[in-house]
């Protein structure tokens, strides 16, 4: 049983600020507060709602670039609870996998972070073993013996409860933890089970590979039929984004045209994280140029730099991948056409093989299905698997 938050946008309820001379709208950095946040009212207040009503597990669902990461900052701040934050994203990518070392480094900063607000905590801390208590901090100490997480959230919900308040654990990006000997499911559901006061928020933008981490459908998963709160964010609008683009270059001074604004939604069909960054880049740097087709490639050279380091984590499972992106990419989208694709260019491969990598695109987002047509996601994705793959 579970509650499910899929919020279309009719108006804007806001107007256009700039606080201290910050730009607010467009940014290449996550969003933290509320006034950052456009058009994100209800998701926001659905989170917040889900919080005062009790609900102690939420998952907040989308693409690449919609906003997730942005939605949990400002909902943690504006709920004004504890809270441990810890992005799997940022885990992965250090090693390709989430080590305990590496966890237990973080949420080990993530304790002396809150233990820097709340002094209380630090003697339900010094209680667990491996964990020492120094300079007004705590330590993991492993040599001595490894802590144990299962303790630690067993300390966290009396500490909690001692000072009355909800303690929030939010893990971003939460289905990178699939590569980790953390068992993310079981220690969530053990908590759900057994404390009272700590509260569970998760982001995952790899939509499909992220329901099958999560195993609500799976009888084996801990986490099976468990009642949770899920918050889906969907891409602007085409009157969002226009909103969007015409209030943030505003808060640039930047008068742009209306065929400028209507290529920018063309482009970007929607997904926030590039309509922002495109703005920012376009506001601080390419204005300069007049011609917009080259204002268009400039970004996109400058942009595939990040979706190049993401694939290339992908190509390493299979090199097939970048047959099956090149193709629809092209203009390729049937199943069909794409399998000939694959094999006029010599890409060996049996059908059974070829449904499990088009299901694996679509699982991690990648590309999407539409009628009987598969496309891209993604417009960045896109020019990369046309220019560089």
């Amino acid at each position: 049983m579970f509650l499910v938050y899929v919020v279309e946008k009719f108006k804007y309820r806001g107007e256009v600020s700039s606080i201290g001379g910050r730009y607010l709208y467009f940014s290449v950095f996550e969003k933290k507060c509320r006034e950052d946040l456009f058009d994100r009212d209800d998701e926001l207040q659905a989170v917040l709602n889900a919080l005062d009503r009790g609900d102690r597990f939420i998952v907040i669902k989308g693409v690449r670039r919609i906003g997730k990461s942005s939605l949990l900052n400002v909902a943690l701040s504006e709920s004004k609870l504890p809270y441990i934050k810890v992005d799997g994203r940022r885990l992965y990518s250090e090693f390709g996998y989430i080590t305990r070392d590496v966890f237990y480094r973080v949420l080990e900063s993530e304790l002396n972070r809150l233990v820097g607000f709340r002094k209380s905590l630090l003697r339900y801390l010094g209680s667990v073993k491996g964990i020492s208590v120094l300079g007004g901090g705590v330590v993991f100490e492993p040599s001595r013996r490894e802590p144990y997480v299962f303790e630690i959230l067993d300390q966290l919900n009396e500490w909690a409860g001692r000072i009355g308040e909800k303690l929030i654990l939010a893990f971003d990006e939460a289905h990178y933890f699939r590569f980790s000997v953390i068992r993310l499911q079981e220690l969530i559901a053990s908590s759900l089970d057994r404390h009272e006061y700590l509260y569970f928020i998760l982001t995952g933008s790899e939509v499909g590979l992220f329901e099958e981490f999560l195993g609500f459908k799976d009888y084996e998963s801990p986490l099976y039929g468990r009642y949770r709160v899920e918050i889906y964010l969907d891409r602007f609008t085409l009157e969002v984004s226009r909103r969007f683009l015409i209030e943030g270059f505003s808060q640039y001074n930047l008068n742009v045209s209306e065929e400028f604004i209507d290529k920018i939604i063309e482009v970007f069909d929607g997904l926030v994280g590039w309509l922002s960054y495109f703005g920012y880049w376009y506001a601080t740097q390419g204005s300069i140029v007049k011609d917009l087709d080259i204002v268009f490639k400039k970004f996109l050279e400058e942009a595939s730099g990040v979706v190049l380091n993401e694939i290339s984590h992908l190509l390493k499972y299979s090199p097939r991948y970048r047959f099956i992106l090149k193709a629809i990419a092209r203009g390729y989208t049937r199943w069909s056409e794409i399998y000939r694709f694959l094999l006029l260019n010599g890409v060996k491969i049996g059908r059974p093989r070829y449904n499990v990598l088009l299901k694996k695109l679509l699982d991690y987002s990648y590309i999407k299905k539409k009628d009987d047509s598969y496309i891209m996601a993604d417009p960045v994705i896109k020019y990369v698997a046309e220019n560089k793959l």
